[in-house]
């Protein structure tokens, strides 16, 4: 298939799950960015809406399924690759000629005549390669977030490959952000790398900058979009970053790789490591304890005989838990006794002054 012209730039946005590429790209489109028409609708996991065009969502799942992978895109394979050497167990269902020809009629009925115009799909990222050669007129905007951040929230969401593989989440971070950074360093006139932090602190800014670089006409987004309550942080935790800092170096190594050469990079963040260690044995003996009465709380709901009055007492004795928690670790901190003791740690830790 040979490239496709698009009449009006496009921009496509991609990163890994969980990253924000939603709220971006609902933030984009009220700047005047068409992300198309019929949208996958929002779910508890996206109350407000994913901001996926659902024929460019559709394509990247049959490419996936008929490479034998994740339709959602949990793999360290390439599909295309795969397509292409004929590895894939079900491989003849879809050619590659068919899904070159079937990309170019959705950029022929996506494309916008008046206006910039993209798509959003984390699962763009195993498909960057596929659509820069097809689509060589488009820019990419790939946005990346703390590690902690996405593991954390792909946990709270509750897919089930993250039970049965709890390190997967970590992995995936890596293989999907080491992505985004091969292709920026090939392409990075075509690309703008950001921060999701940064971009949250200053959306006006991000837009400009945005605007500029990549030549998109924007208008101001429509701030009011960003909901700082739905973008939920891990960062009430900070023994999370450090432990990661101490266990997972490669991770934080990445972080730090992504944010030395992003356009937006993150803020720099002010931890405090001795804090964060002090607490850490009341936040791993709460997580030890939670996970017992987790364990009751399923047992219960297993249960023919259960009754609702047990598995509520379970249910309240878990929030009762985790508000003793946080008024402990909030009476510790406002108390004398801590504030002296991290001025100790900090004093410790700097001799000099």
């Amino acid at each position: 298939m040979s490239p496709v012209n698009s009449p009006q730039p496009a921009l496509i946005i991609t990163g890994m799950h969980r990253s924000g590429t939603s709220l971006v790209t609902s933030l984009l489109q009220s700047a005047g960015l068409d992300v198309g028409r019929e949208m996958l609708p929002a779910n508890h996991g996206n109350p407000k809406g994913y901001f996926e065009n659902q024929a460019f969502l559709e394509f990247h799942r049959q490419v996936l399924t008929a490479a034998g992978l994740s339709d959602v895109g949990w793999t360290l394979e390439d599909p295309i690759a795969r397509l292409e050497t004929g590895s894939a167990e079900h491989s003849s269902q879809l050619s590659v000629e068919q899904l070159t020809a079937q990309a170019r009629q959705l950029v022929q009925e996506n494309a916008s005549m008046t206006r910039p115009w993209g798509w959003k799909d984390p699962r763009t990222t195993l498909f960057l390669d596929f659509w820069q050669h097809h689509l060589p007129q488009a820019r990419f905007l790939l946005l990346y977030r703390a590690p902690w951040e996405v593991i954390d929230s792909l946990y709270r969401r509750g897919d089930a490959i993250f039970f049965r593989q709890p390190t997967f989440a970590l992995t995936a971070w890596m293989h999907y952000n080491q992505k985004l950074l091969d292709f920026y360093t090939r392409f990075p006139e075509r690309c703008f790398l950001a921060s999701l932090e940064a971009i949250v602190k200053d959306v006006m800014d991000f837009t400009q900058a945005l605007s500029q670089k990549l030549a998109i006409p924007l208008t101001s987004p429509d701030a009011s979009l960003y909901d700082q309550t739905a973008l939920v942080r891990s960062t009430a935790n900070p023994q999370l970053p450090i432990l990661m800092e101490h266990h997972f170096p490669a991770a934080i190594a990445r972080y730090d790789q992504l944010n030395s050469v992003a356009d937006l990079p993150a803020p720099a963040q002010q931890l405090d490591a001795a804090d964060a260690i002090a607490q850490l044995p009341d936040w791993l003996l709460q997580s030890w304890s939670s996970r017992y009465h987790l364990k009751q709380l399923h047992r219960l709901l297993q249960s023919p005989s259960a009754e609702p009055q047990a598995i509520l007492q379970q249910i309240n004795l878990l929030k009762v838990r985790e508000s003793q928690a946080t008024a402990r670790i909030a009476a510790m901190e406002s108390s004398k006794f801590w504030q002296l003791r991290n001025l100790w740690f900090r004093l410790k830790g700097n001799p000099e002054g």
